[in-house]
């Protein structure tokens, strides 16, 4: 599925870009209708009938390709700066979790970080880890690649529907159905459980999104006790030159 760049790339502009842009023009647009009327459907309505569906259609797609863009880069700005820098943080320390996966898998783990890098374990980059999963472990990082994609897919969704929250609450005012001397009381408990609905939505993205956090950098981690291709060799080639030294 993912054999070549331009699949990877594609997957991950739908996924990480695609589909929540077009969520976010769909919250906008329903943002606009529930607080405007139907003046904006009928506004609406009568421009898409002139423009026509193939251009409507184009247009929807780069518009929501570009809010896409945004709304992946602002949820990173406040979810992982921000807002749950903690979480994320503890999410992505793979090497913080190795003793508890094992003593001998974390010795094999280290061992290979300074035989393959030069240097501690600790010093790694996650950008040093993917340059080689993605280099010599081609059909392995396909893995990483899904988890990398899936976790910057519902981190943006979870912020959409924290965003979406003042629509929810508009909507449960706007469904109340009692008829009653406490219709005001009624319209008020609607909103709210409207409104935690769409707080449970946001909570369970948040934790698809931290959970792939943890997938992706454990992958990375994991990819250090395989020996790709090439590696043994080079390995072997450098302990005879420093064999040969002593």
């Amino acid at each position: 599925m993912f054999n070549n760049l331009t699949s990877r790339t594609t997957f991950y502009d739908l996924t990480g870009y695609l589909i929540p842009g077009l969520m976010i023009l769909a919250v906008g647009w329903t943002t606009c209708y529930v607080f405007g009327g139907s003046e904006v459907l009928d506004v609406t309505t009568i421009f898409l009938g002139k423009i026509g569906g193939v251009v409507t259609t184009l247009s929807l797609l780069a518009v929501g390709y570009v809010l896409g863009h945004f709304m992946n880069a602002l949820s990173s700005l406040v979810y992982e700066k921000f807002l749950l820098k903690p979480f994320f943080l503890k999410a992505k320390d793979w090497q913080r979790r190795l003793p508890f996966d094992g003593k001998a898998r974390e010795e094999i783990i280290l061992s290979r970080a300074k035989d393959i890098y030069g240097f501690n374990a600790g010093d790694l980059q996650s950008f040093d880890l993917r340059i080689r999963a993605e280099e010599k472990m081609t059909q392995s990082f396909v893995t990483g690649f899904c988890f990398l994609s899936f976790y910057g897919m519902n981190r943006t969704l979870s912020l959409i529907a924290v965003i979406a929250i003042p629509l929810m609450a508009k909507l449960g005012w706007n469904l109340c159905g009692f008829q009653c001397q406490c219709i005001c009381c009624n319209k008020y408990l609607i909103s709210f459980l409207f409104v935690l609905l769409e707080l449970f939505i946001a909570l369970i993205f948040t934790y698809q999104y931290l959970r792939f956090v943890k997938y992706y950098y454990d992958y990375l981690g994991s990819t250090l006790l395989f020996i790709a291709d090439g590696e043994t060799a080079l390995n072997r080639k450098s302990n005879d030159e420093e064999n040969v030294t002593i």
